[in-house]
């Protein structure tokens, strides 16, 4: 197992693309949080660090985060790794939620190939009944309203939203995939 690096979504802009995907149900919203690109990978008990936080850059999360390592510690099988948004005021020293949206292997198998809504039920077996406790969540998709979640996301201070075709594979690259525009984000003007 090695780490993959995830692409970034592509930006969009209010106008006639958002409003064709606004209803449509072959595409999924979710809520883009404030925060920095955090992959949990899980090795095995053999090693002796098995659970590694990776950014997006492939460097190490050197922050504790004691009460996080330990939820991701119980949940995570051995050679897994998985895609996700550290969160929480975006300060040093506050950080420790972990927003997670994706899988990129799972028990040694890498899953990039399958569609996100089998990749989404991996990650909800996964995460299971940690989703809630405090350390991990997982974002609410919504198939309709998507302009409308966009709107609540930006009052209650988050960046907007991010848009996901359904039978899309996980795509990897260090830039944004413009060759793959299957993964959208919306954000506020400016931002």
């Amino acid at each position: 197992m090695k780490y993959l690096f995830p692409c970034k979504p592509n930006r969009i802009w209010h106008g006639e693309f958002l409003d064709r995907l606004d209803d449509d149900e072959g595409w999924v919203a979710e809520v883009k949080k404030n925060g920095w690109r955090c992959l949990p990978m899980r090795t095995t008990n053999l090693d002796p660090n098995p659970l590694t936080l990776w950014t997006r850059h492939h460097t190490v999360v050197s922050d504790a985060l004691p009460a996080l390592r330990s939820a991701l510690a119980n949940i995570l099988p051995d050679n897994t790794l998985l895609d996700g948004e550290l969160i929480d005021k975006r300060t040093k020293d506050v950080k420790g939620l972990l927003y997670l949206f994706d899988v990129i292997w799972y028990n040694g198998k890498l899953v990039t190939g399958l569609p996100l809504v089998e990749r989404r039920k991996i990650l909800d077996d996964i995460v299971g009944d940690e989703v809630g406790k405090g350390n991990i969540i997982i974002p609410k998709w919504h198939y309709t309203n998507k302009k409308e979640l966009y709107e609540q996301a930006l009052k209650d201070g988050d960046e907007g939203i991010v848009i996901k075709k359904l039978d899309s594979p996980y795509i990897t690259g260090l830039t944004s995939c413009p060759q793959h525009p299957q993964w959208l984000k919306l954000k506020a003007r400016g931002k």
